[in-house]
């Protein structure tokens, strides 16, 4: 039986994440409907049913080694249009009670899908250090 690291669970774990929050999009059965037309009431349910295939590519690119830095870069740049979800309907996802409100939550824990998906490229293309949180590698510092 062969093993699995841990850089390939983390990999197949955001894929399956990705796969299984596009599918009941592209069905027409997602429980964050409502979450996106709060933040994007343009939305129809064509234009989030085209999002769930977007977010299964993503997932199906992810498992693949030839696809990998070019999904992970695809994940960046989803997650990053959920944030101005926070933007456009600011008291949608924030309250002065609790700070995020339930759905709050639910989008800004996509910043650890961020940090994942920029591990995986920094893997991926063989890099040290991601120079924008690191100005410094270790070696540099003797």
């Amino acid at each position: 039986m062969k093993k699995i690291n841990i850089y390939t669970l983390l990999v197949l774990s955001l894929a399956a994440v990705y796969v299984a929050f596009g599918l009941p999009k592209i069905f027409g059965i997602s429980s964050v409907e409502e979450l996106i037309r709060a933040g994007f009431p343009f939305f129809n349910k064509a234009i989030i049913g085209l999002l769930g295939v977007g977010e299964v590519i993503i997932g199906i690119g992810l498992v693949y080694k030839q696809t990998r830095t070019l999904a992970a870069f695809a994940v960046i740049f989803h997650l990053l249009g959920t944030f101005s979800a926070l933007l456009l309907n600011f008291n949608y996802f924030f309250s002065a009670k609790t700070v995020f409100t339930l759905e709050g939550e639910f989008v800004f824990k996509n910043i650890v899908f961020i940090a994942l998906a920029i591990y995986i490229i920094s893997v991926e293309k063989n890099f040290k250090s991601v120079r924008f949180l690191n100005k410094s590698t270790p070696t540099e510092n003797k």
